[in-house]
């Protein structure tokens, strides 16, 4: 039986809707995301959401050789749906222990696994994602069209009351 997606109620975290909502002019919001929902662990996972689906959204625009790069953000998205410790481990190993990959030129995956990598809380999931944001943005991208992705992301996940 494939796993259940991680959703989040948007109706107990509307603040949530005032940080992704454009448009987004510099990155400021990425930093307050973590901050938005009511919940420390709610704020943590959406921001490893939007750090996924960021990275996910760079490796197909710059195209070439994405092999390690598609497992750690397949690993990513196992542990949103289904965290355990030897995920999280294996987490951290791909970006702590040395030798690790480097997943693209610009940085954006190894941000996005260390968003998931942060403490609940204390808003290191807020600047990692951050991280992965300004990768992306040294990437070309724009800070609309990160803010534009991010907010794709989270409605995808929200389980909002017209979805009964």
């Amino acid at each position: 039986m494939p796993q259940a997606q991680w959703t989040w109620d948007a109706r107990k975290h509307p603040a949530v809707a005032g940080v992704v909502a454009g448009p987004a002019h510099d990155l400021g919001w990425c930093d307050r995301l973590e901050a938005a929902p009511e919940d420390a662990v709610v704020g943590k996972v959406l921001c490893v959401c939007a750090a996924a689906a960021v990275a996910r959204t760079i490796l197909i625009t710059l195209g070439g050789d994405t092999r390690q790069a598609d497992a750690a953000l397949e690993l990513l998205g196992r542990w949103i749906d289904d965290p355990s410790d030897q995920r999280f481990e294996r987490i951290c190993s791909l970006i702590f222990e040395e030798g690790a990959p480097e997943f693209d030129p610009h940085g954006v995956v190894w941000w996005a696994l260390r968003t998931a990598a942060s403490s609940v809380g204390n808003f290191e999931a807020g600047w990692a994602f951050g991280g992965a944001c300004a990768a992306a943005v040294e990437a070309g991208f724009t800070p609309e069209q990160l803010r534009s992705f991010v907010e794709q992301e989270l409605s995808s996940r929200s389980r909002a009351a017209d979805r009964a």
